[in-house]
């Protein structure tokens, strides 16, 4: 089926304007001509015809699934066929989800971790509901996260929406889907084909993370990111945020295990040892701070009891006997008979202690210097090399392979202003806001989603403007749809508010971070 354009009649809906794509359809803002308002219109599965028996499926599913009745669940107005083509309309979001700029802008983590666990909890009541009935959301990420109110304080506001519910996977299962794009949110399993209701408990988990961290629990390119997923790799969230306890990170930690058994028994479960762990547990960093006033409480009485020793009984001469232990440093001092002298010892006093405490050391001195000052040279050369990865683990393997890198692009996005390197290790790298692409420009409206490739043709690299809306502009000047341009060192090129720089060679990155794309892809 083509694409529906502006003003198109479908059904009892006139198409007001497209709203992107996913893995099951595409997405249409348009009007209810009969209840005059505006609604979101899905297309499910336009590309091909669906099998009789994959339509029945979609019925069966999708009036399960629209007599759900959940705050946080997107209500589904209306579903059918028209001349052959399956639809869904659904509430339409005026904020959009968490992915369009006023979600990044408002949601912007780290919160704090009661904010963030509510979050948590009001979605996983949501998911409850679907597991309840049988089935699961299969695709839970940010794009179907969508936005009803501002944030707020209070960890009990419902800010979100859960839609899109179970599409993804009837497509996945049942149709021809036009990509094999996963999100970050997508569960081990889900790589084999398996969707389970512990797979939408992996998605939460992940999401949470993010909430707390700021950043995602696995970087790097779609295969390395399959890999830390299955091997269960994940940084530690106390670093990044003081409100989270050992506690939280344990449960965190279990629901984002690679083996299903190991998670929670189901999506309740994973809420409750949240609401555990926030309500009976103290964060780590207030556990540091208590165990650092301790040892120093600990440490204050020992001076304070020293002279209770009888270090300062001993001072007046009266007692110069009964004190056997330190007869050594005293008697010295009693023969000298001058008054003037005996008041220096008392400010003193404790002094003497030290050196005889210390006197093995300086015998040790001689030998350990030659052993370790020839060490010392070597740790601050390795210094600057890591002061721009602060992630030791999953960054030490990028960088080994930063001089092996023959093409690759610093891309500066528009909102973040954080430089990162994309190497360029295909044949053909596609550049768009679709979730396809393999850079996804993702924090600009007016790029398309296909909106520009660039082609590895013998020893050269071609750049190619993909028939996009605004265009391409390499070095300051625009390219052609369609006809290709080689690049070379040194160009720099804008798609809408990114800036590109291209590097073919051994030259040096400014800034070197191979992360895929951006975080919330």
């Amino acid at each position: 089926m083509q694409a529906l354009e502006e003003g198109q009649n479908f059904e009892r809906y006139r198409i007001l304007q497209p709203s992107g794509r996913g893995i099951a359809g595409i997405n249409y803002i348009a009007e209810d001509t009969r209840q005059k308002r505006k609604v979101l219109l899905k297309l499910i599965h336009p590309w091909a015809q669906l099998s009789d028996a994959a339509r029945r499926q979609f019925y069966r599913e999708i009036n399960a699934i629209s007599h759900l009745s959940h705050p946080q669940i997107a209500p589904i107005f209306n579903y059918g066929e028209w001349h052959g083509q399956p639809f869904v309309t659904r509430i339409y979001a005026e904020y959009g989800s968490l992915l369009n700029e006023q979600g990044r802008v408002w949601f912007r983590p780290p919160f704090d971790a009661s904010i963030a666990i509510g979050y948590a909890i009001q979605i996983g009541a949501a998911l409850t509901q679907i597991h309840n009935i049988g089935y699961a959301h299969g695709a839970l990420s940010f794009s179907n996260l969508l936005i009803t109110q501002q944030p707020q304080n209070d960890p009990k506001a419902a800010p979100f929406l859960l839609s899109d519910c179970s599409l993804a996977t009837f497509v996945r299962s049942m149709g021809q889907p036009q990509t094999t794009f996963f999100s970050s949110t997508t569960a081990p399993e889900q790589f084999e084909g398996q969707t389970i209701p512990a797979s939408d408990q992996y998605a939460l988990a992940i999401l949470l993370y993010f909430w707390l961290t700021g950043r995602p629990p696995f970087l790097g390119l779609p295969e390395e990111i399959k890999n830390h997923k299955n091997q269960g790799t994940i940084p530690s969230l106390l670093p990044f945020n003081d409100t989270v306890s050992y506690e939280l990170e344990h449960v965190i930690r279990r629901a984002l295990s690679p083996n299903t058994r190991h998670r929670f028994i189901d999506v309740q479960a994973f809420a409750q040892a949240l609401t555990n762990a926030l309500n009976t547990t103290v964060p780590a960093s207030v556990k540091l701070k208590s165990f650092t006033t301790e040892h120093k409480s600990e440490q204050q009485p020992t001076p304070t009891t020293e002279p209770m020793r009888r270090i300062e009984p001993d001072a007046p001469q009266p007692h110069p006997n009964p004190t056997p232990i330190p007869l050594p440093l005293p008697e010295p001092e009693p023969d000298i008979q001058p008054a003037p002298q005996q008041p220096d010892p008392l400010p003193k006093g404790p002094r003497p202690m030290e050196p005889d405490i210390a006197q093995p050391i300086p015998d040790a001195t001689p030998i350990t210097p030659p052993e370790i000052e020839p060490a010392k040279p070597v740790q601050p050369e390795k210094k600057p090399e890591g002061e721009t990865l602060p992630d030791t683990e999953p960054r030490a393997t990028m960088h080994d392979r930063q001089p092996s890198l023959d093409a690759y692009l610093i891309i500066t996005p528009p909102v973040t202003l954080e430089p990162f390197t994309y190497p360029i290790t295909q044949s053909k790298l596609d550049l768009g806001r679709a979730g396809s692409s393999d850079v996804v420009l993702d924090q600009d409206e007016t790029i398309s989603r296909h909106h520009a490739s660039i082609c590895k043709e013998e020893d050269n690299y071609v750049l190619y403007d993909c028939r996009s809306t605004y265009g391409v502009s390499v070095n300051g000047h625009k390219l052609v749809p369609e006809q290709g341009r080689h690049i070379k060192t040194g160009d720099q090129f804008c798609i809408g508010e990114y800036k590109l720089v291209f590097y073919y060679g051994n030259q040096p990155a400014a800034h070197y971070n191979t992360q895929k794309e951006h975080a919330l892809s």
